[in-house]
């Protein structure tokens, strides 16, 4: 779940931070130390503004307030190798998302193109669960009650987004991405009757969570890709680059 708002947030920050860095006299040097300095500058302002916005909601944007992320009746589904789990989180709450920290870009605006790459130090997740299932299909999974997740080193790199423009109205053409995670933590209160057996249960299940998440990269990163779009194509819905840098600008 994180990744896909989280990613949603960059789809629509970069090329707005793109715009803005053409949108504004070129540094008078000339030189690309200088000019590459001018870049930073307007990207780092242009992401502390909504990093401080991010508690709020956005109806403009169609988004929920980001940090903390509430969400509400969670489906689970889990079926992959020795692990199979189902059921829902009625309750979840995120934070840690408005610590993402921008690593590289690339901007070229004669192609509406940004190349980046960002991270975010941890993710932290909270809530209730409500699961049955099992692992290596003999050990019985069950419970109900609390949980936390705690998320450190998400990597997302080798970022591409591409505008295009049809009639001139802009559109979200193309997104891509991978990322990485330095570990994960997951804790389930009361699995088994929260006794030794549900302690045990517990590590078994963070002990298979790393490949888990290898497994479902694809289909991660293809829900990602289609979040990011439609947030995305509602922003920039009837908006030119003119109408967009105007935006960007404030006038």
């Amino acid at each position: 779940m994180t990744p896909s708002w989280l990613l949603a947030l960059a789809a629509l920050c970069f090329p707005a931070a793109a715009l803005l860095e053409f949108s504004r006299p070129a540094a008078k040097t000339g030189t690309p130390g200088a000019q590459r300095t001018a870049m930073d500058d307007n990207v780092r302002a242009l992401l502390e503004k909504v990093r401080l916005a991010m508690n709020e909601s956005n109806p403009t944007l169609g988004l929920p307030a980001l940090d903390p992320l509430r969400l509400s009746d969670v489906s689970l589904d889990i079926n992959k190798g020795v692990t199979r789990l189902c059921g829902l989180l009625p309750s979840v709450e995120v934070r840690g998302i408005s610590g993402f920290q921008l690593d590289a870009l690339s901007v070229k605006l004669v192609l509406l193109r940004a190349d980046f790459g960002l991270h975010v130090p941890e993710v932290r997740a909270s809530g209730r669960y409500n699961v049955t299932g099992a692992i290596s299909g003999l050990l019985p999974v069950y419970g109900s009650g609390p949980f936390s997740v705690q998320l450190t080193g998400l990597n997302v790199t080798n970022c591409y987004l591409k505008l295009g423009s049809n009639d001139g109205d802009l559109f979200l053409k193309n997104f891509t991405f991978d990322y990485s995670i330095g570990s994960v933590k997951l804790q389930l209160d009361d699995l088994l009757g929260g006794d030794s057996l549900g302690a045990a249960v517990n590590q078994m299940l963070n002990d298979v969570l790393p490949q888990l998440l290898a497994d479902y990269k694809p289909d991660i990163v293809a829900f990602a890709a289609s979040t990011v779009t439609t947030y995305a194509d509602k922003f920039l819905s009837g908006k030119s680059v003119s109408d967009l840098l105007a935006i960007i600008n404030g006038s």
